[in-house]
Formats: structure tokens, C-alpha cells, sequence
């Protein structure tokens, strides 16, 4: 085993251990549908309801996906090779290692198997998992995966990240060269389709949020993200979680 400065991520998570050990953030790492990230409005941006625990791992490990797009047992080995990249970096501290519940981590990689359906299947896990024991149980899954098929790779790559920092929209060529607009100029909208201008429509609530997703193409929105576009307001911050957040110079 590697020192444990040289352990890909633990730094990140170090960091943020209290977080981790609440198990607040565990649940934001599985699936990307978890949004650590809620849209206040297009003048305040977005609140990290992590106060930047998440955003800082996903920088040193990788992430975000999407487990709808697990289909394959490829599929599969990549997501567990994903969560073993956590359970691996919590396993080389020993305070955390003992401390942070990686349950989730298991429990969701089984369901992946089930739903992927590969055999025979495996008794459903019922115990709670530390991260040694999550890594070993990660491992016995790979392991299964690979004796059903041996032209699978054990080496297979995580899922391409939706970079946290690109949550926010960047201008295409095809707005620069005026193709395409979808702007509000007070209570009309100016609309360009094809280089086509169409007459400006009067302002109505669900124009914002088209708005909205076009400048986030590829990114999940959640219902939630947009409900706050047309009533902006932070979200509240459950009592149980205040202790645990800190604020950052």
C-alpha cells in the first residue's frame, strides 16, 4: 500500500472527513440523479448543498455518471471500478476507514448486477460495509464478472465525468454565428432557429426554463433545479446536516 498522501483522493476527502463520516456525501458520489448542486437563479448561480466536499473529490477521482446508462457487464466493471476508487482512498486512512459507512457503495453495485443480469446470481448483501470490507466485496463482484466472461477486461475505464465546473453554459459556434438564440429581452423573447428570427413571443414562466436547459445541454436538471429559476430561494439545510457544514475562506 501506498503512503497515504499518495493515495488518489484521500487528500480530497481528508479535507472534508466530518462530511464524510455524517454520511451526507456518500450518496451524491453513487449516482449522478443525487444533485449535491441546486440552481438558486441565473444571477446567483449554483448552491452546493456539500459546501464543496463533493466538487473537491470529484476533481481528484473522477465522476460524475449516470447508473441509467449501465446496460453492459462493461458497463458494470467500469462503475465498480469507479467505487473502488473511493473505497480504496478510504481504506488507506485508518480513522476513516473505520468510521465511514461505503454500504451504498455495495448495495447499489449488487442492483447493477441484477439489473444487468448477469449469472448465476448473488445472495443479496444484508450486512452494513466499512470500506475494507466494501472493497473486497467490490472485488468478489469484478471477479465474478470477468470468470462469466473472460474477454472483459479486469483494467476496464470509469464512465467520462461531466466536469462539475461545466455546469454552467459556454457559448457554441452556432449562437457566435447567430444560428441559433433564445433570449429574453424584458417581457418578449427573441427566438432564432436556423438563422430564422421568429416574431418575439410575450414572456411566459416555462420560457425560462427552455432557457435554462438549452444552456445546459448534456447536463442533468433536476425538477427542483428549475422550480428555483421562477422562485428563487435556498434551499433549507435539514437541522441534522447544519453541524456539519463549514464555511470556507
Amino acid at each position: 500500500m501506498a503512503e497515504n498522501d499518495e493515495v488518489l483522493g484521500l487528500e480530497a476527502i481528508k479535507e472534508y472527513q466530518d462530511l464524510w463520516q455524517s454520511g451526507l456525501i456518500v450518496g451524491f458520489i453513487i449516482d449522478a440523479k443525487e444533485e449535491f448542486l441546486v440552481s438558486l437563479s441565473p444571477e446567483d448561480g449554483w448552491h452546493d448543498n456539500t459546501n464543496g466536499a463533493v466538487p473537491e473529490v470529484l476533481r481528484a477521482l473522477g465522476g460524475l455518471f449516470s447508473l441509467d446508462d449501465v446496460e453492459t457487464p462493461e458497463d458494470l466493471l467500469a462503475v465498480i471500478s469507479y467505487y473502488k476508487s473511493y473505497t480504496n482512498a478510504l481504506s488507506a486512512d485508518e480513522g476513516l476507514s473505520k468510521s465511514v459507512d461505503c454500504t451504498e457503495f455495495v448495495t447499489q453495485a449488487y442492483r447493477l448486477y441484477q439489473k444487468v443480469k448477469i449469472k448465476p446470481i448473488l445472495r443479496e448483501p444484508v450486512d452494513s460495509f466499512l470500506a475494507v470490507r466494501a472493497s473486497e466485496k467490490l472485488d468478489k463482484y469484478r471477479d465474478r464478472i470477468l470468470q462469466m466472461d473472460g474477454s472483459l477486461s479486469a483494467k476496464a475505464e470509469p464512465f467520462e465525468s461531466i466536469p462539475v465546473d461545466e455546469r454552467e453554459s459556454t457559448e457554441t459556434t452556432s449562437i457566435q454565428n447567430n444560428e441559433y438564440a433564445f433570449v429574453r429581452e424584458e417581457d418578449y423573447w427573441d427566438i432564432t432557429f436556423e438563422k430564422q428570427k421568429l416574431k418575439p413571443i410575450k414572456h411566459h414562466g416555462g420560457f425560462v426554463y427552455i432557457q435554462h436547459l438549452l444552456q445546459n445541454p448534456g447536463n442533468i436538471v433536476g425538477a427542483l433545479d428549475l422550480s428555483l429559476l421562477n422562485n428563487p430561494a435556498p434551499p433549507p439545510i435539514l437541522p441534522e446536516y447544519k453541524q456539519h457544514f463549514r464555511l470556507k475562506d
